[in-house]
């Protein structure tokens, strides 16, 4: 699997199980969690053939950014919606 779209599915973070689940698909290289009303990050996915994410429309904070800015091969994020006020809450990434 390449793509991952599990938009709208309301989990607000990644419990550990979830997280081992996601991880099956380690060629994904596309994930799209637009609206599944994220606060957190914790427990992201470990997945390193990922390029694009998308975080549209969730709770999102820039201290929660931290967790995805170890990505090496992560080209682009779309946060739009999110709380982020000022350029200084995604500066980490």
């Amino acid at each position: 699997m390449e793509q991952l779209i599990l938009d709208e599915c309301h989990f607000k973070q990644f419990n550990p199980q979830l997280q081992k689940e996601i991880e099956k698909y380690k060629n994904v290289y596309y994930l799209s969690l637009n609206d599944c009303q994220l606060k957190s990050l914790e427990n992201f996915p470990n997945l390193p053939n990922l390029i694009k994410l998308d975080l549209l429309d969730n709770g999102l904070q820039g201290e929660s950014l931290a967790k995805i800015a170890s990505y090496q091969s992560l080209q682009q994020i779309a946060l739009g919606g999110n709380p982020i006020k000022t350029f200084e809450e995604v500066k980490v990434l």
